[in-house]
């Protein structure tokens, strides 16, 4: 694996483990910025404004020992606006941030209830200068509950999808089931006879996202394993689509993308050519991680898929488009060390250039967007000795820290 000049740098490094100054970029335009102050912070979700500032989603450990959410507003270079938190006296971790129509800030989040036991899904309103407007808990005590994406859909409204172990049918190893939330931009639920709320099979099913599409009905991409009869060559946990009309009724066949070993559903991205791109993580009976991606066209026909071939544990994290090629991230194990992986990919799943980042410790890659001029922007964790931060990284179209 070709290593970024950064991560070459790291290598020859006397130090044990990553510090500040060792992690310092070369270049203004070009960087590794970091987040946070006393205490851990991770860094999960990305989005891009129009005027090009960065709002950066992660946790932060509260002095009480409980997590946070955490929020970052950074100019195009990196440099901080404001942060801020969020949350009460229990757990709360970030999953993934959207804008609304209006401009507003919607964060999904994950509670523990006030017991420490079960788990809901939690929605956070904010302006754009990250004051708190409202938020609302979705999910039913006494069942762990957790939350993954929100879609806006073309009538302003919105489409919370997650989990549930408030299964249809429940009983054997039916333990988890896809649910999905109609909600008004101002956080109102809509009744059930305006919107299906569960799905799932005699099994354990996880969702992730859901996508509309022009002429109102959506795509949902989750984890399954149902066991596929039409297939001899999956089995196990595998990454699936299905198509439901503009009210969340099923209206076509599930398809089901993986091999017999485990597949785990990480992202899903409309491409230019209104089809889809799948990027999951493997795991073979061995233990081992790789990335596995799929891609179906417009009508949700396979079109096809691969998984990386790399001589490296990496669990995927990220995809993007890029001039018909992909961008992903992962995050690389190295003999008990973990690094932020980028490469860019073929459709047919040739590698035509990889990178790393880290030093030696844990450091772990989160969303990852495509900049019009090509450049590759990350948002992560980087462990600075014996905390980590939240970590901003913006590379050249080549994934390296140089012009």
């Amino acid at each position: 694996m070709r290593a970024a000049g950064l991560f070459i740098f790291l290598l020859t490094m006397l130090l044990a483990c990553d510090t500040e100054s060792n992690l310092e970029p070369y270049y203004e335009e070009y960087f590794i910025k970091y987040y946070g102050l006393e205490g851990d912070q991770i860094g999960v979700d990305l989005l891009v404004n129009d005027d090009n500032t960065f709002l950066l989603l992660g946790s932060s450990m509260r002095t009480d020992g409980n997590s946070q959410i955490m929020l970052t507003k950074a100019d195009e270079l990196g440099n901080e606006i404001w942060s801020y938190t969020y949350g009460e006296s229990q757990n709360e971790y970030a999953k993934s941030v959207i804008l609304d129509p209006s401009g507003n800030i919607l964060i999904a989040a994950v509670v523990e209830e006030s017991d420490g036991g079960k788990t809901n899904g939690k929605i956070f309103k904010l302006n754009a200068e990250g004051a708190l407007l409202d938020s609302t808990y979705i999910g039913t005590d006494g069942f762990d509950d957790d939350i993954n994406g929100i879609t806006v859909t073309q009538n302003q409204e919105l489409i919370v999808v997650g989990s549930t172990e408030n299964v249809l049918v429940p009983g054997g190893s039916n333990t988890w089931d896809i649910f999905s939330i109609r909600m008004t931009l101002d956080l109102d639920e809509l009744p059930l006879a305006s919107w299906r709320r569960f799905y799932g099979y005699n099994e354990q099913d996880f969702g992730v996202q859901a996508f509309e599409k022009a002429d109102g009905s959506f795509l949902f991409y989750g984890t399954t394993n149902r066991f596929t009869q039409d297939n001899s060559q999956q089995d196990g946990f595998n990454m699936f689509v299905f198509p439901t009309d503009n009210t969340g009724i099923v209206s076509g066949a599930e398809k089901y993308f993986g091999t017999l070993d485990n597949q785990e559903a990480i992202q899903m991205i409309e491409t230019s050519d209104g089809g889809f791109a799948m990027i999951g993580t493997t795991t073979a009976a061995s233990g081992g991680n790789s990335i596995y991606i799929s891609r179906i066209r417009s009508n949700n026909d396979f079109l096809n898929s691969f998984q990386l071939s790399v001589n490296s544990n990496i669990r995927a994290n990220s995809i993007a488009e890029s001039s018909g090629d992909y961008i992903i991230s992962g995050t690389v194990d190295s003999n008990g060390t973990t690094d932020i992986y980028l490469a860019r990919v073929s459709s047919a799943g040739v590698i035509k250039w990889e990178n790393s980042f880290g030093g030696a410790d844990l450091d772990t890659a989160g969303k990852l967007v495509v900049l019009n001029d090509g450049s590759i922007v990350t948002v992560g964790t980087i462990e600075l000795e014996s905390q980590t931060k939240m970590c901003l990284i913006k590379t050249n179209n080549f994934g390296l820290l140089e012009p």
